[in-house]
């Protein structure tokens, strides 16, 4: 099913960030450089971050990015791991009006 959104024509993920044990010892300088790297690794395989939300609770921070495809998230989620930066589990959500189309379509 093709999907059709005002804002992309990409699939939208929630991307959930925990620190490394790494990542615990960091100063203020260091979160700047690894958010810089990240949103650098993110425009390396195509992806958009629409918006980045730090919070206090079992995850560090919170990212809403549009990707092409499921295969380029995982990819965006090595990296991010391989470089050290965080530990991340990601998912697709839909906009109310494509969970509609996909519950017509369904039922």
């Amino acid at each position: 099913m093709e999907r059709e959104r005002e804002h992309t024509t990409m699939p939208t993920y929630i991307v959930l960030f925990k620190k490394t044990e790494e990542g615990r010892k960091i100063t203020a300088e260091d979160a700047r450089q690894r958010r810089a790297k990240g949103i650098e690794i993110n425009e390396e395989y195509g992806t958009e971050i629409r918006g980045l939300y730090y919070g206090l609770g079992e995850y560090e921070m919170v990212a809403i990015v549009d990707a092409p495809d499921s295969e380029t998230v995982a990819k965006v989620q090595l990296a991010y791991e391989r470089e050290g930066l965080a530990r991340t589990e990601a998912f697709e959500v839909f906009e109310p009006d494509e969970w509609d189309a996909i519950l017509e379509d369904a039922l």
